[in-house]
C-alpha cells in the first residue's frame, strides 16, 4: 500500500473529475464505488485506489492524497499529470 500527496493549482473538483477519467472505467478499468464532493474511490479484484482533494485556504492550492493498493505506479502517474 502506498500513501502519496500533492498540491496543485486545479480546483478539487477539476483533480476529482481526472481521477475518474483516469482510474475510472474508460481509463485504467476500476470500478467507481464512491465519489462526493470531496473524494472518489476505485476497486478491482487486486486492490483500489482512493483520492481525496480538498482546498487549503492558506496557501489557495488543493491538496491531494492518493491512497493505493496494488495501483501504486499508476497513482504516481495520475499524481504527475495534474
Amino acid at each position: 500500500m502506498i500513501r502519496l500527496g500533492k498540491k496543485t493549482k486545479k480546483s478539487a473538483a477539476q483533480v476529482l473529475d481526472k481521477a475518474v477519467d483516469y482510474f475510472g472505467p474508460a481509463g485504467v478499468g476500476l470500478e467507481l464505488i464512491h465519489r462526493d464532493e470531496a473524494s472518489v474511490e476505485f476497486q478491482d479484484s487486486l486492490g483500489h485506489v482512493a483520492v481525496r482533494a480538498r482546498l487549503d485556504e492558506g496557501s489557495g492550492m488543493t491538496d491531494v492524497e492518493i491512497v493505493s493498493r496494488e495501483w501504486d505506479w499508476d497513482a504516481e502517474q495520475f499524481l504527475e499529470k495534474i
